[in-house]
Parts: C-alpha cells; structure tokens; sequence
C-alpha cells in the first residue's frame, strides 16, 4: 500500500471527508500536508506492529565511537523502533550469548563495563541516532544478532510504499487511528460506528501480537518459530 492510499482512506473516515472529496484532481498537494502528520502517529502507533525484526552483523563491521571508545552497530539505514533482544554468536556460530540491556547512567557509573573483554556482554539502543552500543568490546570473530520492531517511516513522499512485513490488519488499524487522529486536530466527534470499528481492529491487531515469529540461530542456520505470549513493550 502507498502512503498516500492510506492518508486517503483515512479522510474518508475523519471529519474531512466531505470536504476532501469535494476537492478536484489531482488530490496529491492536499494529501502531501498530512504526510507530517502520519509521521508523528508512526512513532506511538508503530509498537503495535505484529511482525518481528531481525539483523545479523559480523563483528567486523562494528565501528568505534572515539568520544566513548565504545564498538557500535549503525542501524540508521535499517533501524529498530523496539530491541527485545541482542546476543553474540561466536566460535563458528555454535554458542550464543545473550547480551544484557543496560542504560547509559549504569555504564558511565561503572568503568570496569569499559574494559576490553573477550565477548560482548551488555548493550544500550540509542533510538535518536539509532546506535546499537556494545560493550565491553568484542575481541574473538563472531556475529551479532539482533531481534525486535523495525521502525516504520519517517516518509519522505506520499508516494513511498509501506514495508511488506505489516499485515493487512495494521494498516486497517493504522487507517482509523489516524482518521480519529484527525478528528481530534479539530474537537470533532469521532462517531460510535467509527470508534466500535476501530476497537476490532486494536483487538484484531492485539491477537496477532500474542503469536509472534522469532528468528533462530543454529550452527549459521536460520529458521523462523512461533513465540507465543511475547508482548514484549506494547
């Protein structure tokens, strides 16, 4: 679906859609002042999104930040809106640790965390420059694996498509929370039918969170099972 498909149904839905289907074509300008908007929604309603994340990197391609002299994996061209979980493979990919989450007050306390160890054993998300931090830094050859939400947008253009991995149910969902969104910009009553309907599609959108589809390492192989029950942060 394009962005522009969904800002277009959902006025159809809001307070605007009289107006807005009064207007002529080309109806792309009017469209392209909401894009902000739709953006702004993005970054609460995004956790919401059903599907898994995964990223798998080689410690090779870890940079250095020189300020902190800490290895960082740059996640800015694929970022992560939530991490559930980072762990390290090592020694050919046959055994796993998992990596503890850690926030920066714990690690700016404790200087020890900035000694050169062997293997990883903490990390900290920056989600403003989208900097996957880890720590201590790792000196034996393996990959590391990260698993969560991938972030939706920021869109540049109404024309730009939604990833593959939201279901059907979500951008449903995404369409009325957005139409309400609307709604709200201007006191206007969002009507019981529109309120009902976007209840079922939380409830639909909720139930495909209780089965999620975690991506698991084995001797470099990967395959996908269904975790149930793992709302993690939503």
């Amino acid at each position: 679906m394009l962005v522009k498909e969904l800002i277009e149904n959902a006025l159809y839905l809001s307070v605007k859609d009289r107006y807005f289907n009064g207007l002529p074509d080309p109806k792309d300008p009017v469209l392209l002042e909401y894009l902000t908007d739709l953006n702004k929604v993005l970054v609460g309603v995004g956790k919401k999104n059903p599907a898994f994340g995964f990223s798998s990197t080689p410690n090779s391609s870890l940079k250095v930040d020189t300020d902190l002299n800490m290895s960082y994996l740059d996640l800015k061209d694929d970022p992560f809106l939530t991490i559930f979980r980072a762990e390290y493979l090592y020694s050919g990919s046959t055994f796993t640790i998992t990596l503890q989450r850690l926030g920066v007050n714990d690690f700016f306390s404790n200087s020890d965390l900035r000694t050169i160890y062997t293997f990883p054993a903490f990390y900290n998300y920056n989600t403003f420059n989208h900097r996957l931090y880890v720590y201590p830094k790792p000196s034996v050859e393996g990959k590391l694996n990260v698993f969560g939400k991938k972030k939706i947008g920021p869109f540049t253009s109404i024309d730009d498509k939604f990833p593959d991995f939201l279901s059907d149910t979500f951008l449903l969902y995404l369409e009325c929370f957005f139409g309400k969104y609307l709604c709200s910009q201007f006191n206007a009553p969002w009507q019981a039918q529109k309120e009902e309907l976007l209840r079922n599609y939380g409830k639909l959108v909720d139930s495909e969170n209780n089965v999620q589809y975690q991506q698991l390492s084995i001797n470099d192989g990967h395959f996908s099972v269904p975790i149930r029950n793992t709302r993690v942060g939503l």
